[in-house]
């Protein structure tokens, strides 16, 4: 596919060179994501400075539920990280946020993936003793299920990379 840089008056007039559509849709959920990240962290940071959670930040990476719960809890710091990202990003109509946006959920499936393996493996040994069932019970449907994510990331990433909307916002780039 062959693009040309809008002009003037093409980025004045143009749908593809605002914000809109498909593309608004996934910056207002991760803009969601973005804000739900400060405030959760906020929220933690002042619990447990306080004592609320009976936690504090020298146990809660001990072994047992609470360091299950932060084993699990890395993916998600990742997405809402990469959700803060892509919402600045996108304000300031950066060219490079497509292949951010895209590479960054590409991040967030490996780092789902291995977490996902580590975690089940970590619950295996912690309560049921061996790992012998291990991988046909857990981690294979695990595994297929990341086939559907990464069948997602793939069309996410196509989009941004070939879509008018997306070359249009922040490359200012219409097909020629």
């Amino acid at each position: 596919m062959a693009w040309r840089a809008m002009t003037a008056e093409e980025t004045a007039s143009r749908p593809e060179a605002h914000l809109g559509g498909s593309l608004l849709l996934v910056v207002v959920c991760a803009a969601a994501l973005a804000v739900t990240f400060v405030i959760t962290m906020l929220l933690a940071i002042l619990m447990v400075a306080s004592g609320t959670l009976g936690l504090s930040v020298g146990n809660l990476f001990r072994s047992g539920m609470a360091g299950l719960g932060a084993l699990y809890a890395v993916p998600m710091l990742f997405l809402l990280l990469w959700a803060l990202a892509f919402s600045l990003m996108t304000l300031v109509r950066s060219p490079f946020t497509p292949s951010f946006a895209a590479g960054g959920l590409i991040g967030w499936v490996g780092v789902r993936l291995v977490i996902g393996i580590i975690g089940q493996f970590w619950i295996a040994s912690r309560y049921s003793g061996d790992g012998g069932g291990l991988v046909l019970q857990s981690v294979l449907p695990m595994l297929l299920a990341f086939v559907g994510e990464i069948m997602l990331v793939a069309g996410f990433w196509i989009y941004m990379r070939d879509g008018d909307r997306p070359n249009g916002y922040y490359r200012r780039l219409v097909r020629a």
